[in-house]
C-alpha cells in the first residue's frame, strides 16, 4: 500500500499507512537502509500533516519514529533530512510541553 501511495499525497491515509507499518514491524534494524530512509519520509510526512492538523503529541511521535528510523551517520549522509526531522520534532514537543526533548 506504501509503495502504491508512494508519490501520492492522500490526507489521512498517511496516518494510516504510518501507523500500520509502526505497529507492524517489531526489528527496524532488519531493513535495509533505504527502506529505513523511506520509512523516515513517511513518518515525517505524518509528522508535518500533524502539525497542520494541530495534534502535536502525534507529530512528536511520528516524527520520533522517523528519526530513529534514520541510518547510523544519518548526520553525515542525510544531514538535510536529519536537520528537517530534529528541528521539526523539537517545534512539536515544545509544543506539547516536553521541553526534555524540545
Amino acid at each position: 500500500l506504501y509503495s502504491i501511495t508512494k508519490c501520492n499525497d492522500d490526507g489521512d491515509i498517511t496516518f494510516a499507512i504510518a501507523d500500520q507499518i509502526n505497529r507492524g514491524m517489531d526489528d527496524f534494524s532488519l531493513l535495509s537502509d533505504e527502506r529505513r530512509l523511506d520509512l523516515a519520509e513517511l513518518n515525517e510526512k505524518a509528522g508535518l500533516k500533524a502539525v497542520g492538523c494541530s495534534d502535536y503529541v502525534a507529530a512528536r511521535s511520528y516524527l520520533s519514529m522517523a528519526l530513529s528510523l534514520l541510518p547510523i551517520g544519518h548526520w553525515r549522509n542525510h544531514y538535510d533530512q536529519s536537520l528537517r526531522i530534529s528541528f521539526s520534532l523539537a517545534k512539536a514537543a515544545h509544543s506539547c510541553s516536553d521541553m526534555e526533548k524540545a
